[in-house]
């Protein structure tokens, strides 16, 4: 098992080069490649304008920024099943309304491209994915309360039933963060809105 005393601070180098403009990243995911990792991290604009994903084909030693589709305002996390097919959720602004986005690559990030929603309801905000297979993945919206799915790869996704159906009419669970291990063993971080 794993303890508290096995993590050690990491310090960040001097020649780290993360492109300019970045307000923040969020959320990160790394796939070994080898003798090296391929890794996409996930943010905001310094502007806060747009969402941004950035990637490093050296374990992080150098960063290139990716083309993200107009609407994104924020990216907030990503996950990868394998080092061509990613998946990035967050948030986006349509005639003023948040609303919340899915995008994926099929080509290691050359192009990301904005995916439908099963409803334009689906929270202002979209907080959690998790890619176990190039197939399957899941996501968690901040509301309403439910888990959508994918099984082919990101072209359709369902919201499934509510994770823990509450009395008089409140919201549910609000879910923060999803981890699948294969197809069917999955946890959910979420706290109650009862």
């Amino acid at each position: 098992a794993v303890t508290p005393t096995d993590w050690s601070p990491q310090s960040i180098p001097s020649s780290l080069a993360i492109p300019s403009g970045i307000g923040y990243l969020d959320g990160v995911t790394c796939l070994p490649t080898g003798t090296s990792y391929d890794c996409w991290a996930v943010g905001e604009t310094s502007d806060g304008a747009t969402g941004v994903i950035i990637a490093s084909m050296n374990g992080g030693s150098t960063w290139t920024p990716e083309v993200v589709p107009p609407t994104v305002k924020t990216l907030l996390r990503i996950s990868c099943a394998s080092v061509t097919r990613c998946v990035a959720v967050g948030q986006k602004v349509v005639a003023g309304l948040h609303e919340g986005v899915i995008v994926a690559t099929t080509n290691g990030g050359k192009t990301w491209a904005e995916k439908a929603l099963p409803a334009a309801d689906v929270g202002g905000v979209l907080w959690g994915v998790s890619c176990a297979t190039v197939s399957r993945c899941w996501v968690v919206p901040g509301y309403p309360d439910g888990v959508l799915a994918t099984t082919d790869g990101g072209s359709s996704w369902s919201l499934g039933p509510p994770l823990y159906p509450c009395p008089n009419g409140c919201f549910g669970y609000s879910a923060a963060a999803v981890d699948f291990a294969n197809s069917s063993d999955g946890w959910i971080a979420a706290s109650s809105q009862c």
